[in-house]
């Protein structure tokens, strides 16, 4: 290779890897170009020139003096604004740096908006040490300076003195300055009265942080009597309405009949502002960025006396003083804010029966507003409302509105008190619902709606600026039927009545005289009731069945003695007399027929699984006899649920019970031995309580029957336990379990007058005080000295009959209680509406 040759080869090499690194280099600005910064420079004169230095990572510095768009290095990018002398003032960023994150290929906007600006004319003393020789209100008209303290040097006749709270101004200053004179070692200064915006054309008031510790602690909730021991906090902690005593006084109360009630407990509010900007631009336009966090306890209870319809507007009368918040006069100096709270309320209510509803709960919600120079503004709510507990205790059926929230304003001293004097937030929550236990089950659905407002009113040439948002959600259940009591059918000597909720009882029927009503049941939809009657009178026979439709009014009877009856769905069913085994039907009462329909269950093979055809039928004749009888039993309802009991006896004359649902299903459960007089109450899980008699099988046919006691488990399982001795012979009358879900059956002792054509019932020709209670121990029946009678639940709400009659129902989580004056001989709860 020739030297030619090898300088040209060098010198390729070298234009090579110039290129490279040229393109390389290229490809890094291109690059870095991508990642950009716009930076727009609002609030000054138009011929002002700004000075903002920009510096970022890798040691990027450059100097701004318009809005522009830079290239900078990824990573965080600070922005310095200087102050800007023009025209007859000087202007100042809110904060003296700018900080934003611009991530590598992409493109931030950041605005520096000028929004200080400090009159040529004003003094901004140094709240610290005026230089003055003693405090000041803030209003003197005459102001003695140290002549040679720096604030009193070069005092010209119209400047502006301006400073923060302070020992020697605790309100603040601002005043016009209208002569000097040099006293001595003194400088007496006279002032008259100036306006904020003539010192400082453009202001910005900034809330600081709560100090540490003040803010989310949970104060406990106080007595209406309480009154804060610092003077300085006046208002109390409970605002009591207690107008049905005649205490207190309601604005624009309207009512049908009676006077409202309203009571609100409610611990201190606690708020918090930090993040907050009030400001104003000359000419005219006040403006905010409000950031409000509230955290309080409420506890507020309205209601209406019995038929009141009422409505009233409330504002509380003593307004709440908070702790005082520190607020700072950007470029000046801290001001002292004292914020101040009043609870609003709003009712509608309408009832036909006196209504209480109480509400407890916890807030803590914050709140934004955006008042903006530009032409929109914007408000938000976080955390609100918060969640309440709803108790409603006394209505039946009724309507009622709601509105319950706070209002906050403050005070200031003259200085800033243009920021304050108008200014006022407001969060309220409104809610609408009704009433109406007709409903399977009753409930106060609400509508929910939050609202929250600002107002800013400065004094002066400046606009008032406004701004409100609701917040609307979907229904939901505020309250449940559980609370309300339901529905619930008694029996007196003399009638079958209900009574619903604190409405008056209606009486669905009266009785025939010398019966008395058993087996009082519901049918699972709430809209049919039945019972029947026997003869309280030794040596005469009254058995009927009778059905009442409560939506009618209408009501069948039709004659069967000693019939077990059932609602079977919504069908109300009795065993049927028939001769043959193969019908294996029920009895069907329906109102408006005479007589009663056969129904057929669903699947009747099931009840001689087995057993042959000819062995079904000899079980009819050997034990029906031939005048006909029951080839099953019929033994009661579980609760409202359509289900019930069956039992048909095998050749070994024991019996086979069966469930039967609603659709008219049976399904085998267990083998016992039960007689026809047998009776069950259902229990809480799902088994059933059953009281029979028990002849011993086919060798005891004929012969007198002992009781047993005994429990079938939802799953068919029997258990069954000893009577005592001496109550074999006995009959039970009622069975039911207590709160713990032990089983107990009441016995009345046996009645024979000789006479085998009359009934004997001792249940009811027997008086409760020779009833005895048993009560299951274990695998025994002991004696128990319970004088009740019989004991049913209902949701939350559980009744009581005792001996001699007296009948109390009551809801212990909602401290209701009720107590029907009649003597009642049993009782029975509806799980459907009316």
């Amino acid at each position: 290779m020739t030297m030619q040759h090898r300088r040209v080869w060098g010198l390729s090499v070298l234009l090579a890897l110039a290129l490279l690194a040229g393109g390389g280099f290229a490809f890094w600005k291109i690059q870095e170009s991508a990642t950009r910064l716009t930076i727009k420079i609002e609030g000054l004169p138009s011929k002002a020139r700004p000075t903002l230095t920009v510096t970022g990572a890798s040691g990027f510095k450059q100097s701004v003096t318009a809005s522009t768009t830079l290239s900078v290095p990824p990573g965080t990018v600070r922005v310095a604004p200087a102050p800007v002398k023009s025209a007859h003032a000087t202007y100042y960023t809110p904060d003296d740096v700018f900080t934003t994150e611009v991530g590598s290929g992409r493109s931030e906007r950041l605005t520096v908006d000028y929004r200080i600006a400090i009159a040529d004319k004003a003094r901004i003393l140094d709240h610290s040490d005026p230089g003055l020789t003693e405090a000041t209100t803030g209003k003197d008209k005459e102001l003695l300076f140290r002549a040679d303290a720096e604030s009193a040097q070069n005092l010209k006749v119209g400047d502006i003195l301006l400073a923060a709270e302070g020992p020697k101004t605790p309100q603040g200053l601002l005043r016009r300055v209208v002569s000097r004179e040099r006293r001595g070692d003194l400088l007496a200064v006279g002032t008259s009265p100036a306006q904020l915006s003539e010192a400082m054309p453009k202001a910005v008031l900034r809330f600081e942080r709560t100090p540490s510790g003040t803010f989310g602690a949970e104060p406990a909730m106080q007595p209406a009597a309480y009154r804060a021991d610092d003077p300085s906090e006046d208002g109390e902690m409970a605002i009591r309405m207690d107008t049905w005593q005649g205490k207190g006084k309601l604005k624009g109360v309207k009512c049908g009949t009676g006077i409202p009630l309203l009571k609100l407990e409610t611990t201190r509010p606690q708020v918090d502002l930090a993040g907050t900007d009030l400001g104003f631009n000359l000419p005219d336009v006040a403006w905010a960025q409000v950031q409000a966090r509230f955290q309080y306890s409420a506890k507020w209870t309205f209601g209406t006396p019995h038929g009141a319809h009422c409505s009233w507007e409330y504002d509380a009368p003593t307004k709440l003083r908070l702790p005082p918040w520190t607020a700072r006069l950007l470029r000046v100096g801290p001001f002292s804010m004292r914020p101040e709270v009043e609870f609003i309320a709003g009712i509608e209510a309408r009832a036909s029966t006196g209504m209480k509803v109480e509400s407890e709960g916890r807030e803590d919600f914050t709140v934004k507003f955006r008042l903006s120079l530009l032409p929109y503004a914007s408000a938000s709510v976080d955390g609100w409302p918060g969640k309440y507990e709803t108790r409603l205790s006394g209505a039946t059926e009724g309507k009622l509105k709601g509105k319950f929230g706070l209002r906050l304003s403050m005070k200031a001293s003259d200085p800033v008190e243009f920021f304050t004097a108008g200014f006022s937030i407001e969060a309220a929550l409104a809610a609408e619902g009704s009433i109406e236990p007709a409903k399977p089950e009753a409930k106060v659905e609400a509508f929910w709606e939050g609202g929250i407002g600002m107002k800013v009113e400065p004094p002066g040439q400046f606009k008032e600026r406004q701004i409100g948002a609701s917040f609307p959600g979907p229904k939901w259940t505020l309250w449940k039927s559980k609370d309300l009591m339901p529905p619930l059918a008694y029996a007196t000597d003399r009638a079958i009545k209900v009574k619903s909720g604190a409405a008056s009882p209606d009486t669905v029927a009266s009785l025939p005289a010398g019966a008395a009503a058993r087996q009082l049941t519901w049918s699972p939809n709430g809209k049919q009731l039945a019972w029947t009657t026997e003869a309280t009178t030794l040596g005469q026979s009254d058995g009927r069945v009778y059905l009442a439709d409560l939506t009618t009014g209408k009501i069948g009877s039709w004659e069967c003695g000693g019939c077990q009856i059932s609602f079977i769905g919504n069908k109300l069913l009795s065993r049927w007399n028939s001769l043959g085994g193969e019908e294996a039907g029920f009895a069907w009462y329906q109102i408006g027929k005479a007589e009663a329909s056969a129904v057929q269950l669903d699947n009747p093979e099931i009840l001689h699984q087995g057993q042959t055809d000819e062995e079904a039928l000899e079980v009819a004749r050997n034990y029906c006899g031939t005048g006909g009888c029951s080839t099953m039993d019929l033994y009661g309802g579980a609760a409202n649920t359509g289900d019930s009991l069956i039992g048909i006896r095998w050749t070994d004359c024991r019996t086979k019970v069966f469930r039967v649902n609603s659709q008219l299903q049976a399904s085998a459960m267990t083998v016992a031995n039960l007689g026809y007089d047998s009776m069950v109450e259902p229990g809480a899980d799902g088994q059933w309580l059953m009281s029979t008699w028990n002849h011993g099988g086919c060798d005891g046919f004929g012969k007198q029957g002992q009781t047993e006691l005994v429990e079938v488990t939802k799953k068919g399982q029997l258990s069954t336990a000893p009577v005592p001795p001496g109550y074999q012979s006995w009959t039970a009358c009622y069975l039911w379990y207590d709160e713990k879900k032990t089983p107990h059956a009441v016995l009345a002792p046996a009645i024979d007058d000789g006479d085998i054509w009359a009934d004997e019932e001792p249940c009811v020709q027997q008086p409760p005080r020779k009833f005895r209670t048993l009560k299951k121990h274990g695998n025994l029946w002991e004696e128990s000295s319970d004088s009740v009678l019989l004991r049913r639940t209902q949701g939350d709400w559980s009744a009581e009959l005792h001996v001699g009659g007296r009948l109390t129902a009551e809801n212990p989580k909602q401290d209701q209680r009720l107590d029907i004056s009649e003597r009642v001989k049993t009782f029975a709860w509806s799980a459907g509406a009316k």
